[in-house]
């Protein structure tokens, strides 16, 4: 079974937390520990340091004191014992006494030790008993007694040892130590789930909305949108993910597009070959015939009959020029020439419309990479537009320059202008405002697809009544895209 996200999550930070709260809470129980131990040591020390005062004492005043030193130990462990449960005895090589012989392997070990100066105390913990041991030197007074021993003042006379019942104090460490396992357990587990909850806000919620949206998606659901407001990464996810299913859908409605425009174009390019043969045929037999008619009315028909033929013949090399893909040229271009090429096709009719031309070229244009012939094509679309736009004469201005390493191409014209809700649609395949018969609508799409092959952009400006203005703006050589076909 796969684990998900948050139980990752969980069972690592879950670790993580244990071994802290419990690493931490093991110190405190062996610092607790330390901190018995050293107590106990300090009590059985003072208790030593004590009666090794007491006897020194004992030892220095013997004649206004009874009990001998030895004797005096033994009272004072009987009273300890009685009065704390504490039991003090003295242990030695050489005892007079053969209770105070060694009487187990710590004695031994603490006797020796202080024989050879190894140590000035010696302790060891059991189940039953803290023993502590410290050694006794002869001190001057104590050679009264143990004169006759052969010890010299500074000798080694045993080791006072002191017995403290532990068995309470190390059931209570032992309980202390259960209940630090087991509250660092729970607050480990206390602070796990909290975690979880945090994450499952904070992290996994969020995470399974983006896998829900994207599930959706994946069946080209494109309504599909993750509704995470927040400010951090997550909602940055969420937002570039809503952008990119939009991105997507527009993606998809191009392609849809595209391949419709593609069908369309294949039907015009048939129905095109079909009819322009009989068309270029009436359009000629008109003009022969044309020339041998005598009578006006017949020879007005006839022209009527070439002009209307001539036009559809246009209609139909505009659906050719709409599906033919032609090879895309890549070769270094210069505007200005495109522009006057143009101009010279262009001159009659502004000739005829009484149309003035204003003509503002830089000629210090960088060159551009592309196709002259298609350049060629979309500038007399445009240009062609603001002639019909300008029925009654005007203005055409044609203006380029240079900007940020491209190369800005405007036509402008005096015209009529396009009204405001058309100015999103004019480069849509067939959308025309003019009448039926005056246009194909296919002209400003061709224009665009050209630019764009190009890797340049157009934008329009159109004020109704007083004209518009397009604006093409094309890459300097040295800025030039991949226009490879």
């Amino acid at each position: 079974m796969r684990a998900s996200v948050g139980t990752k999550v969980m069972l690592a930070v879950g670790v993580i937390v244990f071994l802290s709260v419990q690493s931490i809470f093991y110190y405190m129980s062996e610092s607790h520990e330390r901190n018995i131990m050293e107590q106990l040591r300090q009590q059985a020390k003072t208790v030593t340091d004590q009666i090794l005062l007491v006897r020194l004492w004992a030892a220095e005043n013997r004649e206004r004191v009874m009990p001998v030193p030895a004797e005096l130990t033994y009272e004072l462990s009987e009273l300890s014992n009685e009065m704390y449960d504490y039991k003090v005895k003295l242990i030695t090589f050489k005892p007079r006494d053969p209770e105070n012989y060694p009487a187990d392997e710590f004695e031994r070990e603490a006797l020796l030790d202080f024989m050879q100066g190894v140590s000035e105390e010696r302790y060891t913990v059991t189940s039953e008993l803290y023993e502590y041991a410290v050694p006794m030197y002869i001190e001057k007074p104590c050679l009264r007694c143990h004169v006759d021993q052969g010890y010299r003042e500074g000798d080694l006379r045993g080791a006072l040892v002191v017995e403290i019942p532990v068995s309470d104090v190390l059931t209570s460490l032992e309980r202390t130590r259960t209940q630090l396992i087991f509250y660092g357990f729970a607050l480990s587990l206390g602070i796990m789930l909290a975690i979880l909850g945090i994450m499952r806000i904070v992290v996994i919620t969020p995470l399974k909305k983006v896998k829900e949206a994207a599930l959706k998606l994946s069946k080209r659901d494109y309504s599909a949108r993750v509704n995470v407001e927040k400010e951090d990464e997550l909602g940055e996810l969420a937002r570039v993910f809503n952008s990119m299913v939009e991105e997507l859908k527009n993606k998809e409605a191009q392609v849809i597009q595209s391949e419709k425009m593609a069908t369309v174009g294949k039907l015009a390019a048939g129905i095109a070959h079909q009819i322009n043969n009989p068309l270029a045929n009436i359009i000629l037999y008109s003009q022969i015939h044309r020339e041998d008619v005598k009578d006006r009315e017949t020879k007005k028909v006839l022209e009527i009959i070439e002009e209307e033929a001539t036009l559809a013949s246009r209609v139909v090399q505009g659906l050719l020029d709409f599906s033919r893909q032609r090879e895309f040229k890549n070769e270094v271009t210069q505007v200005n020439e495109v522009i006057r090429k143009m101009l010279n096709i262009l001159k009659p009719q502004l000739q005829y419309k009484n149309i003035k031309l204003e003509l503002d070229l830089d000629e210090k244009l960088p060159e551009i990479k592309g196709d002259s012939a298609k350049l060629l094509d979309a500038f007399i679309n445009i240009a062609t537009n603001a002639i019909d736009a300008m029925d009654e004469g005007g203005k055409l201005t044609i203006r380029t320059r240079r900007s940020d390493g491209e190369v800005v191409v405007e036509i402008s014209d005096t015209g009529t202008g396009i009204p405001e809700e058309h100015l999103g649609r004019i480069f849509d395949p067939f959308f025309t405002t003019k009448e039926v018969g005056k246009g194909t609508g296919l002209g400003l799409y061709i224009t665009y697809s050209i630019i764009e092959k190009h890797g340049g952009r157009i934008d329009v400006e159109s004020s109704l009544g007083r004209g518009t203005t397009f604006r093409i703006y094309l890459p300097g050589e040295s800025h030039a895209g991949n226009t490879d076909s």
